[in-house]
């Protein structure tokens, strides 16, 4: 047993330090030729349960599935960091899935609205992230009793987020290395008002909504705040995880949340910007800095009560 725990923090922390370093320079993915990625991914995924394979499961969520659901720019990247921790496998029994590792560079080109499947996702697995709107999550297979969790952030800051990412940090796969040309060229409030566009027409905005109209009548679905999940309070995933079957005891949790905080992930304090990192400020309402009359009425134009129709005012 001793030498199980011993074995078990070996791992968690050399985990957690390549999870660190991987969030804190998403670039280095770059040095992996496109065509490898997907392969790359699975590579990833099988260290992972070579990993999982030497501790013991302590509890066995009852869940066959979960599904982490979201829009990109909700902090995906930081909460399967959280769901992929051995901490997260010991008390759950479910390996990490990611279904966008199939893909040639790994990303999903389809519309957020066209994202269908027609098979079940492997059983026991944690899918994450799941970037689709409420009804093709609804029409997925699902294969025994299963959670979903849908995190939702203010859809002002999800424009910002998303086009500083598109401008600046994101890896350049799928579309993103012709927007950063578009957006090089264009003023911040230019590039902004064209970002509003192009998330209007990947669909990003109608799978919010989607979520916002029809997610609270689905027992099997938990609608998440972003802003309360960035304050890295205890009470917040001691609910989620409670909701999700993992019962990780509250010090366990605490050391979780704290291993991959914004400041370890950055190395900057929470609220400081470097608009050309991938994990920008972590703040909630900077939208307020870029939202000029222009730019707040094209918003509003798009997405009509979006805003309220979220929670948000």
């Amino acid at each position: 047993m001793q030498h199980e725990s011993k074995l078990v923090q070996v791992l968690t922390d050399m985990n957690r330090f390549l999870t660190v370093v991987r969030r804190r320079h998403p670039r280095l993915r770059t040095l992996v030729p496109p065509g490898l990625i997907k392969y790359f991914s699975q590579g990833k995924s099988v260290l992972a349960g070579l990993s999982a394979a030497q501790v013991a499961v302590l509890h066995q969520s009852s869940n066959v599935n979960i599904y982490h659901c979201c829009v990109h720019k909700t902090g995906s990247q930081w909460i399967i960091s959280l769901l992929t921790d051995l901490a997260t496998y010991r008390y759950s029994g479910l390996r990490h899935f990611e279904y966008q590792s199939v893909f040639y560079d790994g990303y999903d080109p389809r519309r957020m609205t066209e994202r269908n499947f027609s098979e079940p996702f492997p059983v026991r697995t944690i899918v994450s992230p799941l970037y689709i709107d409420y009804h093709n999550y609804r029409n997925i297979p699902k294969s025994g009793k299963h959670k979903a969790f849908y995190v939702i952030r203010d859809p002002r800051d999800v424009l910002v987020s998303w086009y500083h990412s598109a401008r600046y940090s994101h890896i350049p796969i799928g579309e993103i290395p012709a927007l950063r040309r578009t957006l090089a060229g264009l003023s911040p409030v230019d590039g902004i008002l064209y970002s509003i566009d192009h998330l209007e027409d990947f669909g990003m905005f109608s799978a919010m909504r989607s979520w916002a109209d029809n997610a609270g009548n689905d027992p099997n679905v938990r609608m998440v705040r972003y802003e309360d999940l960035a304050t890295n309070r205890l009470e917040v995933f001691v609910e989620l995880f409670h909701y999700l079957d993992i019962p990780i005891p509250d010090h366990l949790l605490s050391g979780l949340i704290d291993a991959y905080n914004f400041k370890r992930l950055s190395g900057r304090e929470q609220g400081v910007e470097n608009r050309k990192s991938h994990i920008r400020s972590g703040k909630h309402g900077s939208w307020k800095k870029y939202f000029e009359p222009n730019v707040e009425s094209r918003f509003y134009d798009v997405t009509g009560d979006l805003v309220q129709r979220l929670g948000y005012c």
